[in-house]
């Protein structure tokens, strides 16, 4: 975190979370909202990348647990499916 981060910043980047999360829910993209935000806090652009990438990541993987039982995919599948698409995805160690 910048160490300039203010109260407002702070604000700003809770507010903006939660849109996007909402967004991400519904049709996908809170990236176009995160990333800039982050940015314009002063966070560094390698950093904002990072942390933007992780959030969506951890939100699309709680995502598909919401809708496993809609998909009607077993737990034990569900999770193979997940480390097996860990593993298989581009960047990923």
């Amino acid at each position: 975190m910048p160490p300039s981060l203010t109260f407002i910043h702070s604000l700003l980047l809770f507010s903006t979370a939660f849109i996007a999360g909402g967004l991400n829910a519904v049709a996908g993209g809170g990236s176009f909202i995160t990333f800039p935000t982050l940015i314009f806090t002063g966070v560094a652009p390698i950093a904002a990348n990072a942390t933007n990438n992780t959030a969506i990541w951890v939100a699309a993987l709680a995502s598909a647990g919401a809708y496993r039982q809609d998909l009607g995919i077993e737990r034990r599948d569900f999770l193979l499916l997940g480390v097996v698409l860990r593993k298989v995805s581009p960047g990923a160690k």
